[in-house]
């Protein structure tokens, strides 16, 4: 697996290490546990849509660890749940902090109904 603990990332940072693990074809867990992992294009969070792209294009990923990580808005909370509603792998998410969302209720609405219409987790 890959664990990348309590870490800030930088503006494209989170995306560079998607990129590489795209092509891992055995990766199984991936922890940022902790972390802000902060990536960002025109002004506009990508985190999520980032993270989605992990979940519906690598097919051996079975656990995804986001526990205490900050920094995620609505938006990413919903690209998120697109990529738990498409993959077919995971078997263990551990959600990221709500924190200081605009709507938490919207974020976790999302995520509730990624992880109930994914018969995996």
């Amino acid at each position: 697996g890959a664990k990348i603990v309590d870490s800030v990332f930088t503006k494209h940072g989170l995306q560079a290490i998607v990129d590489m693990l795209l092509v891992n074809s055995t990766l199984c867990h991936f922890d940022l546990s902790g972390s802000i992992p902060y990536s960002k294009r025109n002004g506009e969070s990508r985190v999520g849509e980032c993270l989605a792209n992990l979940l519906e294009n690598n097919k051996s990923l079975s656990e995804l660890s986001l526990e205490l990580c900050k920094g995620f808005t609505t938006e990413d909370f919903v690209s998120l749940s697109e990529g738990l509603a498409r993959n077919k792998s995971l078997k263990i998410f551990h959600f990221p902090a709500f924190g200081d969302l605009e709507d938490p209720c919207e974020a976790a609405n999302a995520i509730l109904a990624a992880v109930s219409n994914n018969y995996c987790l």
